[in-house]
């Protein structure tokens, strides 16, 4: 019995979303809709985490948790966004901070990419 597909490969790798400039201080939260062929998906029960590390083995505690808050979780909607806090933790002395971050719901990776963190100006 021989797989088949388009190519020969299966592609298990999540969406990419670059987090460019994520502002110390800013608590601005991105809408995340989960789909699964082509309809919302239902995530009611289910464990939303996403986590930023300076590079995708370094050991725990990641460097950033973000905060997830339902939105509608049946019709497959959650926001996520960066603690302030921890985003000015991170930054340190030079004002600046770049990593790889990803989101699981249970235990499936939907989406990960680079993140890159700054700091404000106004504070």
């Amino acid at each position: 019995m021989t797989a088949q597909g388009a190519d020969g490969a299966v592609d298990f790798r999540p969406a990419l979303w670059a987090m460019v400039g994520v502002r110390a201080g800013d608590s601005k939260a991105i809408l995340v809709q989960v789909n699964t062929g082509g309809l919302p998906a239902d995530l009611t029960g289910m464990e939303i985490t996403a986590q930023a590390r300076h590079t995708a083995i370094d050991p725990d505690p990641p460097a950033l948790t973000a905060l997830i808050t339902p939105d509608n979780l049946t019709a497959g909607r959650f926001f996520l966004r960066w603690d302030p806090d921890e985003v000015r933790a991170v930054l340190g002395t030079t004002g600046y901070w770049r990593g790889v971050w990803d989101c699981q719901i249970d235990v499936t990776t939907i989406v990960a990419g680079p993140i890159t963190c700054e700091m404000d100006v106004t504070r």
